[in-house]
């Protein structure tokens, strides 16, 4: 865990976070895919950009998410869905295949859902049959990253406890264009998406990152 934690630290540095909050929450993230197996329910994080897109908070999340699944989290990237019956249905999907990680990109809608509240909060996942009334279940193993802007993302007080905020601002109107706005190129981030995913065992193969180990 020390070497996660490293790792973790490593990555939120350079990053335009509003507070020193936002930053620790940052790194919380980067260590709760490994701490995931000792929490009962689903914890979220809600990563919003106050100025204009480009900051960077879906390469953030990417990035700190990669140091548990490599390059598998790019699969587990997609969209939320903004009807309360599908997103019910998409929460049940993820549950059934034991995904580790669910990560809706760019949200743009009010987060006041009853799936997503029980979802984050319950221990597994339930759904009843249609045409049999039968109800089946599978135990929610998941981590919730959730991305988008400040101003198109809306939540009532119940949804804001259940989520760990993480704010940037890059405080400039075209912050792609800004030079030296990330603290690591391109070349890191790749090399750090080669360690992982975790092995069938709970072991985590020895990867060198710039003359790091991590075993």
């Amino acid at each position: 865990m020390d070497e996660v934690l490293f790792m973790g630290d490593d990555q939120v540095l350079g990053w335009p976070f509003v507070s020193e909050a936002d930053q620790a929450n940052a790194l919380a993230m980067a260590m709760t895919p490994f701490l995931r197996p000792t929490i009962e329910t689903a914890p979220a994080f809600l990563l919003m950009r106050q100025s204009a897109a480009g900051t960077g908070t879906t390469l953030l999340a990417t990035s700190l998410m990669k140091i548990a699944f490599g390059q598998d989290v790019e699969r587990f990237i997609g969209t939320m869905p903004h009807d309360e019956g599908q997103l019910e249905k998409t929460l049940f999907s993820y549950a059934r295949h034991g995904s580790p990680l669910i990560f809706f990109d760019n949200v743009r809608r009010n987060l006041n859902s009853k799936a997503l509240e029980s979802f984050m909060t319950s221990k597994d996942k339930t759904q009843r049959a249609f045409f049999t009334q039968s109800i089946s279940g599978y135990p929610n193993v998941a981590t919730v990253v959730i991305t988008g802007n400040k101003g198109d993302i809306t939540a009532n007080t119940d949804m804001k406890r259940r989520v760990c905020p993480i704010t940037l601002d890059a405080r400039v109107e075209e912050p792609w264009l800004k030079a030296g706005n990330f603290r690591h190129d391109a070349a890191k981030g790749d090399a750090i998406a080669q360690m992982g995913p975790r092995s069938s065992n709970g072991a985590y193969k020895r990867y060198f990152i710039y003359g790091f180990g991590l075993e």
